[in-house]
């Protein structure tokens, strides 16, 4: 049982990492993105992160690492893995919701999408569209559509069909 769990820690350690990492080429990979996606169309309207949720965040991250340095143990490793990785994580979604948005080569919805990952669309009403990706069967709304035919004539070159359902 005690080796079972041991492997299961070591486990648990090992992914949160992977995450951390993952995020870090995020951030990285930032300005690259917004480049490859072109000139903008529709700026979405995403909920940003309150800072009050990046300020506690940063103080659970804070404190296991003072408990780590302190009093070392496999439970104040995991605690740091798990607040860094998800402090990262909250980071680059903060960062990448100030540019969610339709784009002339693609999305962006906290990560870039190319035009082939995008399935349909269907409009809401007069200045919502809603987005179904094939990559994970999600929709997103954009709302404060303003240029629809800049829109049509993107979707239409990039073969995008309206779902009328």
């Amino acid at each position: 049982m005690t080796v079972f769990f041991y492997i299961l820690l070591i486990a648990r350690i090992g992914i949160f990492p992977i995450f951390l990492l993952v995020n870090i080429m995020n951030f990285i990979f930032y300005k690259n993105n917004l480049k490859k996606a072109g000139d903008n169309i529709s700026l979405s309207n995403s909920v940003k992160h309150s800072k009050l949720s990046l300020i506690v965040q940063t103080v659970l991250t804070i404190f296991s690492l003072i408990i780590l340095l302190f009093y070392f143990s496999w439970f104040s490793l995991l605690l740091l893995s798990i607040f860094l990785s998800a402090l990262t994580q909250l980071y680059v979604v903060n960062r990448y919701s100030r540019i969610n948005g339709i784009y002339r080569y693609g999305v962006i919805n906290n990560e870039y999408l190319k035009w082939d990952e995008v399935h349909s669309y269907k409009w809401i009403d007069d200045e919502t569209i809603s987005l179904l990706f094939k990559k994970n069967g999600n929709r997103v709304d954009f709302h404060n559509i303003k240029d629809k035919d800049k829109l049509y004539e993107t979707f239409k070159e990039n073969n995008i069909r309206e779902n009328n359902n």
